[in-house]
């Protein structure tokens, strides 16, 4: 039987975790990683932020970080729950011949309520307005040559688009 590019990226990664299986990871990103990488995301946390992102990731999210101080806006910062993950695609690199990448969709339920920070008057949405957020993030594992530790970092990361949650 041929190989997928999917069972060769995967047999990758269990070369350095035998024990490694898409499942697992995808449960433990869902439960443990993403709650707070989002919630770094929203409150503008950069610095939690850089040890997740690949650098040209960090610059990009960094920059709209900045962006939004200056317009003086800010976003409710309420995850209220990641759900509907699903594995779009496990895939060697063959650009940068790295670890094999991991696409994930996943939709995270937010309060849409962006105010002023001078005078807290909201611009868009409301307090209640409660929307499912659908987020593309692309996973690449890097060996941290300091620490001699393997850590997953995202090496892209896309708003997917928003429906509203009733």
């Amino acid at each position: 039987t041929a190989e997928t590019p999917e069972s060769i990226a995967v047999a990758e990664l269990r070369k350095l975790d035998p024990d490694f299986t898409l499942d697992d990871w995808r449960e433990d990103v869902v439960e443990h990683n993403l709650p707070k990488i989002m919630e770094w995301l929203l409150t503008g946390k950069i610095n939690q932020l850089k040890p997740w992102l690949g650098e040209g990731v960090f610059k990009r999210i960094a920059a709209e970080i900045t962006a939004r101080k200056q317009e003086g806006v800010q976003i409710d910062t309420s995850v209220l729950g990641i759900m509907n993950s699903e594995i779009l695609a496990v895939e060697p690199d063959e650009v940068e011949k790295g670890s094999p990448i991991i696409v994930l969709h996943f939709m995270c339920q937010q309060i849409n309520c962006v105010r002023k920070k001078s005078d807290g008057t909201i611009v868009e949405g409301s307090e209640d307005e409660i929307k499912a957020n659908s987020y593309v993030a692309a996973f690449q594992r890097e060996y941290d040559s300091s620490k001699g530790e393997l850590n997953w970092k995202i090496v892209d990361f896309r708003f997917n688009g928003a429906i509203a949650y009733l």
